[in-house]
C-alpha cells in the first residue's frame, strides 16, 4: 500500500481513519461546550488525513427533533470546520439521543461505505423518547432500542460506535448499551470529566488510528 501525505503527516493509505461525531448539543451541555469544541476540533486537526464529520442532536431550536444533515459534512482536514461550527451555535433543547443514535443508524452506511467509527458524546441520558411512560417503562425500551441500533451499524455495515460520558448524568446503562454493541469490545462508555481527560479519551479511543502515522 501507498502512502499520503499533507502538511508534513503521512500515513499508510490503509490507515485513513473514518470518524463521524455525534455530540449532544442539548442546554445542558452549555457549561461544556468550550471544553468539548476544543477536544473535538484538536483531535479532527491533529489527523489532517482523516476524514470527519459533525452531527449533533437536538436540531437548533427544537426540542426534541434531529437535524437531518450533517452539521459539518464528511471529508478530509475538517478541524478548522468543526472549531468554526462550534463557535457560531450554542446548545439548546432536550436530549434525543435514541432517536439521534437511530438516524446514524440510517445515514452512515451511505457516508461510510467500507466501515468507519461513530464517536458519540453525551452529559446525559435520553430525554425526549417515549414521554408518556412511567420513567422505569421508558429506559427498558431505550436501553434496548440503543443496543439494537448500534449492533446493526457494526454488524451489518462495519460501523464501529465509541460512547464518552462527559461528566454524565443519567442511566449508565443506556451509554453502555451503545458502548457493548459498538464492536470494540468494550463493555462500558468512557467516562471524561474535563477538557483535558475529553481528549486523552477521544485520542485513546481512536489510537489504533493514530497508530498508523508516521
Amino acid at each position: 500500500a501507498g502512502k499520503v501525505c499533507a502538511n508534513g503527516t503521512c500515513m499508510n493509505e490503509e490507515c485513513l481513519s473514518r470518524l463521524v461525531f455525534l455530540v449532544d448539543a442539548s442546554q445542558s451541555m452549555g457549561p461544556h461546550w468550550d471544553a468539548v469544541a476544543a477536544s473535538i476540533a484538536a483531535l479532527s486537526s491533529d489527523a489532517p488525513l482523516s476524514y470527519v464529520g459533525l452531527a449533533t442532536f437536538p436540531e437548533f431550536l427544537s426540542i426534541c427533533e434531529v437535524p437531518q444533515d450533517l452539521k459539518v459534512p464528511f471529508a478530509a482536514g475538517a478541524g478548522a470546520a468543526v472549531a468554526a461550527w462550534f463557535g457560531e451555535n450554542d446548545p439548546f433543547g432536550q436530549t434525543p439521543l435514541l432517536a439521534a443514535v437511530e438516524h446514524m443508524a440510517g445515514i452512515l452506511p451511505g457516508i461510510l461505505p467500507g466501515g468507519g467509527a461513530l464517536v458519540v458524546l453525551s452529559d446525559g441520558a435520553d430525554t425526549c423518547a417515549w414521554p408518556g411512560m412511567s420513567y422505569e417503562e421508558r429506559e427498558v425500551l431505550i436501553v434496548e432500542a440503543l443496543g439494537e441500533a448500534t449492533a446493526a451499524l457494526f454488524a451489518d455495515h462495519g460501523i464501529k460506535t465509541v460512547v464518552v460520558g462527559y461528566q454524565y448524568e443519567g442511566n449508565p446503562d443506556q451509554l453502555n448499551a451503545i458502548a457493548s454493541n459498538g464492536g470494540t469490545g468494550l463493555e462500558t462508555f468512557t467516562a471524561a470529566g474535563d477538557e483535558a481527560e475529553l481528549t486523552l479519551a477521544l485520542v485513546t479511543l481512536v489510537d489504533d488510528l493514530k497508530a498508523c502515522f508516521e
